[in-house]
């Protein structure tokens, strides 16, 4: 009986439907009067079965009365249903359209003690309108029971856990419709309570990184920090061969220059986070005007700097540098005016390198890394053997290798067709809202970085009035430290990297599952690297050829720094360098700068001037007691999960 009442249901819809007249607004047009027609013949055929087609005794009625209520119940709250939407049974009752046979006859039909089997019509029907994308949820709507609870008289019924596993569907369902025809799901998806950040998919995005793709990012940074510090030393080399008044103006200048290349590394950084943040978030656009909000900042900040360092240049060498010996002082302004106009370069380098890596390509920032060191190499090379340049040619390939570097990075980012890009610089405008992200994240890192750099300067000039030996065992010391903890610098980048997107994706589970692997690769390849070098350091100070004193103290320093380089060093720079990422630059910042001064610097001049340990105590205060207490600090802040809210406000 059903499946032919549904045949003459579906007979009378395609009749309909052939006169051009949609079934739903047919069937809409007496709501009242076919609720209660069907409901009759439903009553008169029930009491018509058996006993040769005579009525059922009167002991049955009660039954019929019971059944014909709960069928014409179905069908007032059928009324309250449309095909992506549902109608406020209070508001909007006048615009009540009864959707009976797409909803009815698809819907499971059950007795109140549910034995009643579902009807069988089949879940492709031929009134199923085109333009409709929530029709692909229909064969849903036939277990009412499931997600709709049967007490049900309003047009907004409670969300269960079932309705929501429903509406997921229903969003995975809309990538396979056009766009217009999206807007009947999210109507659904509005009438059952659920805006846009209840939405499954709304503010959360899965991020998956293979360990693949973790190791084609990490890679290339190991390869350019090794790079840096090896071309470093090759560098240090060929100024030694100019005269010591050309090392002495190239060490001075440098501690300058090197505090501004921390600071703008730092914001680089900071600043690439928030565009993978907004690349977490699916926000494409603004991904790109944040990079390119990150790339002026740098410009004009840097090119700030550098003009106030050319206007108090004579404050700035005296101040920081005290009397200096007329010859060094020339070659100290010669190679000054050509470095500090480096700054710029160096910063849109780092700028431009932070965002490659953010797209997970750190392969093209290595190529231009090897661009700009070999420009440099060669240039010192060519200036000081072949034309007998003194300090000028090592200044001269520097602001020259930086400038082509920046210029390539920042060229090859003119490109649309990658997810972070630059477009027409005419058409820049400054934008508060993504600069205050930035800002947000990125001052707070380079303040943080300069303020390192700044404590050890101060540490350099304790050390300085412990006497020659000491300098020469902290310079070694300096040196070996270098190779020490690139690996684990590297790998930091690379983690900045993939924790900015998952944390604006959401993924908070996701960040720690990535910061737990990578923190155990870290631990293996710093455990291999400082193993390595503290057994070549018999050969290291060989090569050195220093007093027997200061190979000692060297010797000493080192073999602190590179146990320390194991086991403590990734709690004190590996999490904040996360929590960074996630968006926690200001506590970060707070608590380095003041562990840096209450331990490291305090706690140095105690061990080193007082209790007499020399630079022994200094590095024991370093690399010892500051990061078991920066350490232990960030170790507790990640573990609080307060850096979850700490991400981009969109």
């Amino acid at each position: 009986r059903e499946q032919t009442e549904a045949h003459k249901v579906e007979q009378r819809v395609r009749e309909k439907e052939n006169g051009d007249v949609h079934p739903v607004r047919r069937f809409a047009e007496h709501p009242a009067e076919r609720v209660e027609e069907h409901g009759d013949r439903e009553q008169t055929e029930q009491n018509g079965r058996g006993f040769g087609g005579k009525e059922t005794p009167q002991r049955l009625g009660k039954n019929n009365e019971l059944q014909h209520g709960e069928e014409k119940e179905r069908h007032e709250q059928q009324l309250h249903v449309l095909p992506g939407g549902l109608v406020d049974g209070t508001e909007r009752r006048d615009e009540r359209i009864a959707s009976g046979p797409l909803v009815h006859e698809m819907q499971q039909r059950t007795d109140r003690a549910g034995e009643r089997e579902a009807d069988q019509l089949p879940t492709q029907q031929p009134f199923l309108h085109k333009d409709t994308s929530v029709y692909l949820l229909c064969p849903l709507y036939g277990f009412r029971r499931h997600f709709i609870p049967r007490d049900t008289k309003t047009a907004r019924p409670s969300l269960t856990r079932r309705a929501k596993t429903a509406i997921l569907i229903m969003v995975i369902c809309r990538a396979a419709v056009p766009d217009k025809e999206r807007e009947a799901s999210a109507e659904l998806a509005d009438d059952f309570g659920m805006d846009e950040q209840m939405s499954p998919l709304a503010g959360r995005q899965n991020i998956e990184f293979t360990n693949r793709q973790l190791v084609s990012l990490i890679l290339p940074m190991l390869a350019e920090q090794l790079l840096g510090i090896t071309v470093g030393l090759a560098d240090s080399l060929m100024v030694a061969t100019v005269g010591d008044a050309s090392i002495s103006a190239v060490s001075l200048v440098d501690s300058v220059s090197a505090l501004m290349i921390y600071i703008f590394s730092a914001m680089a950084t900071g600043g690439a986070a928030v565009a993978g943040q907004y690349i977490g978030q699916r926000q494409k656009e603004d991904a790109c005007h944040a990079g390119q909000q990150l790339i002026a900042l740098l410009a004009v900040v840097s090119v700030f700097f550098v003009a106030l360092l050319y206007l108090f240049r004579a404050q700035v060498l005296t101040v920081m540098f005290g009397h200096i010996e007329p010859d060094v002082m020339a070659a100290t302004n010669t190679y000054y005016l050509y470095v500090m106009a480096s700054i710029p370069g160096i910063a849109l380098y780092n700028g431009g390198a932070a965002l490659w890596r953010t797209m997970g390509r750190s392969d093209i920032s290595l190529k231009v890394s090897l661009l700009m060191n070999g420009i440099n190499v060669a240039g010192n090379a060519i200036l000081i053997f072949g034309f007998g340049m003194d300090v000028a040619g090592v200044a001269i390939p520097t602001l020259v290798s930086r400038t082509v570097a920046a210029a390539v990075i920042l060229g090859m980012l003119f490109n649309d067709k990658l997810t972070l890009h630059l477009s027409n610089v005419r058409a820049f405008r400054l934008d508060m809202r993504l600069m205050k992200n930035i800002f947000y994240i990125g001052v707070p890192s380079g303040v943080e970085n300069g303020m390192f750099h700044l404590g050890r300067l101060v540490l350099f000039s304790l050390i300085s009035t412990f006497g020659t030996a000491a300098m020469v065992a902290n310079a070694i010391g300096n040196t070996i430290a270098n190779f020490n903890c690139f690996s684990g610098s590297a790998i930091n980048l690379g983690l900045a990297a993939v924790v900015s997107q998952c944390v604006g994706a959401g993924e908070f589970d996701q960040a720690r599952a990535y910061m737990k692997k990578i923190v155990k690769w870290t631990y293996g390849i710093m455990a291999v690297v400082n193993l390595g070098i503290m057994a070549l350091l018999p050969f290291i100070m060989r090569v050195y050829n220093v007093s027997p004193e200061a190979e000692k103290l060297a010797v000493t320093v080192s073999l602190v720094h590179g146990i320390s380089s194991i086991f403590l060093w990734i709690p004190a720079f590996t999490i904040p360098s996360f929590l960074r990422a996630a968006g926690d630059a200001q506590f970060t910042m707070l608590a380095s700068m003041t562990t840096m001064w209450l331990v490291r610097v305090l706690l140095a001049y105690v061990l080193g001037r007082y209790l007499g340990y020399g630079v022994v105590g200094v590095w024991f205060a370093h690399a010892i007691l500051d990061w078991l207490v920066r350490g232990a600090v960030f170790i507790l802040r990640y573990r609080s999960g307060k850096w979850e809210s700490m991400g981009i406000k969109t």
